[in-house]
């Protein structure tokens, strides 16, 4: 059975309890590899540590990746083509770079 504290947080944040209690168990993951063991140590502090882990993972921005803007992309893509061994003034041509300089 989690802990009232998951449960709470899976009702406030919108999350389920198990994916709550998923992360409740990544936190713990976490804060033992940072050497902060509270199952161990049962020290107040280690709990506060995990905790403070747990309520950043269940932010709603957490599971959100940042998109990728037009020239991410393009960047991506030139050092694809490049690493494949295409020249690089071919890919510039589709791609904004090729519109800057013809702008700017």
């Amino acid at each position: 059975m989690p802990p009232a504290v998951v449960t709470k947080w899976a009702k406030e944040s919108g999350f389920s309890t198990k994916e709550a209690e998923r992360r409740w168990e990544k936190a713990k993951r976490l804060a033992s590899g940072a050497g902060r063991n509270p199952e161990v140590t049962d020290q107040p502090e280690d709990w506060r540590y995990v905790m403070g882990i747990f309520k950043s993972m269940m932010s709603k921005n957490e599971c959100k990746k940042p998109k990728k803007s037009k020239k991410r992309e393009d960047v991506d893509a030139l050092i694809d083509k490049v690493l494949e061994g295409s020249d690089p003034s071919d890919v510039l041509s589709g791609t904004s770079f090729s519109q800057e300089s013809t702008n700017g």
